[in-house]
């Protein structure tokens, strides 16, 4: 391809390639790696169509504060949450991809509702449901939660304060294989997987060498 051709990815249609990003604080003992938030308020809205089998998508919202940058379209989640309606506690717990996200605000994302015919364990909505908040200390689901599921072919990591330590795996001791210490103003540290295989960076863990903070980034 002639490097003419590269000048103007907007013409190609070309998206650049985005990094999923976190951070997380390191403690005295290993805890393995989590990006999660809670959500608070739950929408159910119309996409399409209006009887029978409408398609709908869950909104659902921050109640502070925004959304953490790896909420991105696209994007597995793992979603723990009930809501009450009509006195009863229906349980939204599923995997879900982020379809959209608010990019005014940052304070709600989208994903698609299950289909009231479809075998799954998520609760299917079959009409709309205005805002509503999302159980908490009560109803099936106690503490919504929101977690992003990380897995990767490739990921980034370094220290963006103190020094850390981090571990590939850690037995029921607590103690490490192995381990790689990693100090704020040093290189990354990277770990690929084989081709058509990814990574489960949950299964890697942290912990501080002096007080410090892990930042990763995968794709």
């Amino acid at each position: 391809m002639k490097s003419s051709l590269l000048s103007n990815t907007a013409s190609l249609a070309i998206v650049p390639l985005r990094w999923l990003s976190f951070s997380q604080v390191a403690t005295a003992s290993y805890v393995p790696l989590a990006a999660s938030f809670t959500p608070g308020k739950l929408t159910v809205i119309a996409q399409a169509g209006t009887s029978y089998y409408p398609a709908l998508l869950y909104r659902f919202t921050q109640t502070s504060g925004v959304l953490p940058a790896w909420v991105q379209p696209g994007v597995g989640i793992n979603l723990k949450a009930s809501v009450t309606v009509s006195s009863r506690s229906l349980d939204l717990s599923s995997y879900y991809v982020v379809r959209s996200v608010d990019t005014v605000g940052g304070t709600y994302f989208d994903v698609d509702a299950p289909r009231s015919h479809e075998a799954r364990s998520a609760v299917a909505f079959t009409q709309t449901l205005t805002v509503t908040n999302l159980d908490s200390g009560s109803g099936v689901v106690t503490v919504p939660l929101v977690s992003l599921i990380m897995q990767a072919q490739k990921a980034m990591f370094a220290a963006s304060s103190g020094s850390v330590i981090l571990a590939p795996a850690v037995d029921l001791t607590g103690a490490a294989p192995y381990s790689i210490t990693l100090t704020s103003g040093g290189a990354e540290y990277e770990v690929s997987s084989q081709p058509c295989s990814k990574y489960d960076l949950s299964d890697w863990s942290v912990k501080w060498s002096t007080a410090g903070t892990l930042a990763v980034r995968f794709l």
